[in-house]
């Protein structure tokens, strides 16, 4: 996010500062606590020992992989995905195998005849959920369907929680732990506040793991390469965003909700040229230029508006770009103004 985070993460951060005394620092049980505390309802349940802290959802998935599969296994993964899941997959000499996403008439859906097909092949799948790029926060019977799914193919879960947080309207994020016995007990489930609190840069997350065993083996991991080795300032960050900032948090997301707003007005103004299901959770816009293949790339140079790539999501997405509308409004406000006069000079020339 291109928007500031608490005053109370910051004094809090200052604070630690002024001692001068930065050396190894025992942490206690408090943070896992502190994260057990912070998701027991959306995970019906969580125990200080079902937690394990990580540096960053990306360590914690990489373990996972390193941990519950072997070289050579296949990994169902949902596309457009994030694009490190692909390279963290392949890094370590897995086999990811894609199943792309259907375009419906309000959203992005699953396919499920084409998971159920691909599954058959795989060791564990990795969900994201909220879903980075296409913003859709999966329904509870979604999940049921993708648990069973996982059941009957004996799957290893591995979901990517993240932008739970980030939810509007309607909609309501419930992890796939709460989807079936099998899952919670085949499940690695991440989790940071690094993204609702814009603290990405402070290495902070967890692994909420409720198998005993899963969790003594990715412990044990955990420990031997040191991603459970959270600094002292990521756990007065973690502090102060738990227990301090729930205000804040409450005033960022209305204000993420108008941006997202805005955007949605711009896109029905635009529709002729760009086109976009609204997100229902993230702070991404997925949106789609028919026919100008490469439009992020002409977006920079033309527009000077830089958008990632949706290529980076998928090969087949060049048409596609993704907008992060977590930033200030008026910046948000000129870069689709650029983009809406850049279409209408493009459309001119065509």
């Amino acid at each position: 996010m291109d928007l500031p985070t608490s005053v109370e993460i910051s004094r809090a951060l200052i604070k630690r500062a002024e001692h001068p005394i930065y050396g190894y620092t025992d942490r206690g049980p408090e943070y896992q606590r502190l994260f057990a505390e912070r998701f027991d309802s959306s995970h019906q349940g969580v125990k200080p020992s079902d937690v394990v802290l990580s540096t960053g959802v990306m360590y914690s998935i990489a373990g996972a992989l390193e941990i519950f599969t072997n070289p050579g296994d296949c990994v169902l993964i949902m596309r457009p995905c994030y694009r490190p899941f692909v390279t963290t997959v392949e890094s370590l000499g897995r086999k990811p195998v894609f199943v792309d996403m259907i375009q419906g008439k309000d959203a992005y859906e699953i396919d499920f005849d084409g998971m159920d097909h691909a599954a058959a092949q795989c060791r564990a799948f990795i969900l994201c959920n909220p879903h980075n790029p296409t913003g859709r926060v999966f329904t509870h019977g979604e999940l049921e369907s993708l648990a069973a799914l996982c059941e009957r193919h004996q799957l290893i879960v591995i979901s990517d929680e993240i932008h739970s947080d980030f939810v509007y309207g309607d909609s309501k994020f419930s992890s796939i732990a709460t989807a079936s016995q099998y899952v919670r007990d085949h499940g690695v489930f991440c989790v940071a506040p690094t993204k609702a609190f814009n603290l990405a840069g402070i290495k902070i997350s967890a692994a909420l793991i409720f198998n005993q065993d899963m969790n003594r083996r990715f412990v044990g991991r955990a420990k031997t390469v040191g991603i459970n080795s959270i600094n002292l300032f990521a756990m007065e960050a973690l502090k102060a965003a738990y227990v301090q900032s729930g205000s804040w948090q409450e005033g960022l997301l209305q204000y993420l909700g108008d941006n997202r707003d805005i955007v949605t007005r711009f896109v029905e103004a635009n529709r002729e040229s760009i086109q976009a299901y609204r997100p229902e959770g993230t702070y991404f816009y997925w949106l789609n230029f028919p026919e100008v293949e490469n439009v992020a790339t002409h977006l920079a140079h033309e527009a000077r508006v830089v958008l990632n790539d949706g290529t980076d999501f998928s090969p087949y997405c060049s048409e596609w770009a993704r907008l992060n509308f977590a930033c200030p409004q008026r910046v948000l406000t000129s870069a689709l103004e650029r983009i809406a006069s850049w279409r209408r000079e493009r459309c001119g020339r065509l």
